[in-house]
């Protein structure tokens, strides 16, 4: 049994003239009020992006040294300084709009010349180049519209399509997050989308987080969310080295949005997430805290992920949601054998207008309309190799379905004698005789030989029986029963 209790916060959204100070003072004395009330107090903290606001480039790095202040006292209090225990991705604020919007360049619109007092050849060959320049730019625009170019943008303000034209320069506008990444963790943080991801293994607990970067391709013309594919699947293969943990995804856009907006993640990630057996993802930017279950078969119990968002920590009124206070979670996960129990906690400020210093009380959790979220789902366990062995050898002999059995201890490695053996008994079980034969290829030893020379006999056909016969450990033996064995054979 083993328990973790997150801090996860998201959306700082700090104005300049607010402190810094005031919020971690506030987030400090209101653990003494939550850990009092029988709460554990936190020993993992996830900042789910959006670390700072946005503006010019000297704006940005002063709001990254003081985020980085922040958070580095929020790690000593909570984690006693350790940084493996802490998950950091960005959000939509930390990219910088500064570098996107320089390496926009329009694609302009072609317009018919005007060809009054032209020769008609001087007009021709005007119109023709007008119908070739037409023809080209709506191919763009079909292309475009079906989404095969991803470096296309429509700009609405100036009503014409632009093309990112240094996508090495485009890349860089994560290139401040990167180097508070850096300052923070001692790591680098990739400029490859395809590389934006990471995992924070706590293998004492047994619990990985993976954190994931959701704004690939987004920048002040494209507000939506999406992670690289390719992330996924490199994120996919690190996971599946790691014995008998819970996975969390981490990111920062939530997956539904209003009508009139498409700042949202592109859901069918979750479909891939959900085969690696990620049960739960947190994140932030819709600035309320909220819980959905989202199924990928509704007709297969645990096919299932929890989506938790906590809300903005120090975000004001220009941002939050109207009515919706700054919020933060406290979520303390306990695993029991194969069942996680969950217990979501929301923390909001009081203060019912904008104000330096946050009250923080008791929130509800949207979705759930509860102070204090609480449920369990069932997990999967990893068996030790002996375990799983025993499991199957159980299994089999209980129902006699001994070819699902072979396919298993295949899927184990039959490289190791006792899965081979096995293997081989379970095929004499079966009586099929001829997947036997195939399946020993070269006898490594006397019992093998024995078995597939049996084997041979009970099929009694002339093409085994010379294959056997012609097999170099069987014509090599020296062994009498052997010898007296071969005799049965045509």
């Amino acid at each position: 049994m083993s328990k973790i209790s997150i801090l996860h916060i998201s959306d700082l959204h700090k104005k300049e003239a607010y402190d810094f100070d005031n919020l971690y003072d506030s987030i400090v004395e209101d653990s003494v009020v939550y850990v009092a009330q029988g709460i554990m107090k936190p020993n993992v903290i996830v900042v789910s992006g959006d670390l700072i606001r946005g503006g010019a480039p000297e704006e940005i790095d002063a709001q990254y040294s003081e985020s980085k202040e922040f958070i580095e006292k929020l790690t000593a209090y909570f984690l006693n300084g350790d940084k493996r225990r802490i998950v950091i991705v960005p959000g939509n604020h930390d990219v910088d709009w500064n570098i996107s919007k320089a390496v926009m360049k329009s694609i302009p619109r072609p317009q018919p010349q005007l060809t009054e007092g032209w020769s008609p050849e001087e007009k021709e060959e005007a119109e023709k180049k007008y119908a070739k320049e037409k023809s080209e730019y709506d191919r763009i625009m079909t292309l475009f519209r079906n989404g095969e170019l991803p470096y296309n943008r429509w700009d609405w303000d100036a009503q014409d399509l632009k093309c990112i034209e240094d996508k090495v320069t485009y890349m860089k506008r994560f290139g401040k997050f990167a180097s508070f990444y850096e300052d923070f963790y001692g790591k680098e943080f990739p400029l490859n989308p395809k590389e934006q991801y990471r995992l924070f293994d706590l293998p004492d607990e047994g619990f990985c987080f993976v954190g994931f970067n959701s704004c690939n391709y987004n920048d002040h013309l494209n507000h939506s969310g999406k992670i690289a594919p390719q992330c996924v699947t490199s994120a996919s293969k690190e996971m599946a080295v790691l014995k008998d943990r819970v996975f969390i995804g981490v990111w920062h856009h939530n997956i539904n949005g209003i009508p009139i907006v498409d700042n949202y993640l592109d859901y069918r990630v979750l479909d891939s997430l959900l085969k690696m057996d990620m049960r739960i993802g947190l994140h932030g930017h819709q600035h309320y805290s909220s819980v959905i279950k989202r199924y990928k078969n509704v007709d297969k119990e645990d096919n299932y992920m929890y989506l938790i968002s906590t809300g903005s920590l120090y975000g004001t009124s220009d941002v939050l949601n109207y009515g919706t206070p700054r919020q933060y979670n406290i979520l303390e996960l306990e695993r029991r054998e194969d069942i996680l129990d969950i217990k979501l906690h929301l923390r909001e400020d009081e203060n019912k207008e904008e104000y330096d210093l946050p009250s923080w009380v008791e929130g509800t959790v949207f979705g759930v309309n509860k102070q204090h979220w609480h449920t369990t789902m069932s997990i999967h366990t990893t068996m030790s190799e002996d375990e799983e062995i025993s499991s199957i050898i159980s299994e089999a002999m209980r129902t006699g379905h001994y070819h699902g059995a072979i396919s298993k201890l295949i899927a184990l490695g039959d490289d190791k004698p006792i899965i081979r053996k096995l293997i081989i008994d379970f095929y004499g079980n079966t009586k099929d005789y001829r997947g036997l034969i195939y399946y020993i290829g070269n006898p490594r030893n006397l019992d093998e030989i024995t078995k597939i020379i049996s084997a041979a006999v009970e099929l009694n056909d002339n093409e085994i029986n010379e294959y056997v016969r012609s097999l170099e450990p069987v014509r090599a033996s020296s062994d009498a029963s052997v010898k007296q064995m071969l005799n049965h054979l045509r």
